[in-house]
């Protein structure tokens, strides 16, 4: 969980906050593009 201590540690946000950032990025960018590639294939 590197994005989430980057998040909380370096940039001083809350864990809560972290946690549905990381969650929104990793969906966007990585879960939605992989479902649409294997759904659509």
């Amino acid at each position: 969980m590197g994005g989430i201590y980057i998040f909380t540690d370096i940039a001083g946000f809350n864990y809560l906050i972290a946690k549905i950032i990381i969650a929104v990025l990793i969906g966007v960018f990585i879960s939605f593009p992989l479902f649409r590639y294997w759904v659509y294939k």
